[in-house]
């Protein structure tokens, strides 16, 4: 059963999952056994790397885009030279 929570990463849909949330999109948990490395994504969609250097670019920092989404700073940086 999917909820209408979104997640704060990549505002994907939430279902229950081991006593926690789950993300459909990007697999992150919230609040389950499973720690967050092991569902952290491999792959990341062009329209998170899109919202990911938009934040950066408002926000005039790509550290601070990367850990108001939780991710790497060096990722948001790189997909930001091939735009």
């Amino acid at each position: 059963m999917v909820t209408k929570t979104r997640c704060p990463r990549c505002l994907g849909n939430l279902y229950p999952y081991e006593g926690g949330m789950k993300c459909l999109q990007c697999s992150r948990s919230f609040g389950g056994p499973e720690p967050e490395a092991k569902v952290a994504p491999k792959h990341y969609s062009p329209e998170f790397k899109e919202r990911a250097v938009r934040v950066g670019k408002m926000l005039g920092s790509w550290a601070k885009a990367g850990s108001v989404l939780g991710i790497d700073a060096k990722y948001v940086q790189s997909w930001s030279r091939k735009r």
